[in-house]
């Protein structure tokens, strides 16, 4: 009977170190970066905003891929390099 409140104090720590490792990769993740866009036609903004929030809810490499294809295109080269 001894052991059992051992090991469940065990399966708690591990939880708690999980799920600060969670957070911490989490926050450690890369955010899109933000040009400004105000030279641009407002639905061409409007276009790179939304694929900036695909990237930013989702973070698949597809989204990061079509968001610095994009860059490119419209000419952002630091960003699409960042991309």
């Amino acid at each position: 009977m001894k052991l059992l409140p051992k090991f469940l104090g065990g399966c708690v720590a591990i939880k708690i170190v999980g799920a600060v490792v969670f957070i911490v990769v989490w926050l450690r993740q890369p955010i899109p970066p933000r040009p400004d866009l105000s030279h641009y036609h407002p639905a061409t903004s409007i276009e790179i905003r939304a694929l900036e929030k695909m990237v930013f809810d989702e973070g698949t490499a597809e989204n990061w891929l079509a968001l610095g294809k994009t860059y490119l295109f419209f000419g952002l080269f630091p960003e699409a390099e960042y991309c």
